[in-house]
């Protein structure tokens, strides 16, 4: 798809989509960009949960980094 390496920023890409079109879209994203930075901005925690690393934000700070797991279970 992108020749070369590349950061792939994607903003709410799949807000309107539901959950098995998102489940196909994010499938095509992590075999195509395997090898390249994607940076996702998203609300629904669906869209990040297969990520390498979280940053939540709250009021435009940084409030946590870390596994979506670990930043999932901080959150209970």
């Amino acid at each position: 798809m992108a020749p070369g390496l590349c950061i792939l920023i994607l903003y709410e890409a799949t807000s309107n989509l539901g959950p098995t079109t998102e489940g196909l879209i994010q499938k095509v994203i992590d075999e195509e960009f395997r090898e390249n930075t994607v940076i996702t901005v998203a609300h629904r925690l669906s869209t990040v949960g297969n990520v390498d690393t979280v940053v939540l934000l709250e009021k435009r700070k940084v409030d946590r980094i870390g596994l979506p797991r670990d930043i999932l279970a901080g959150m209970s």
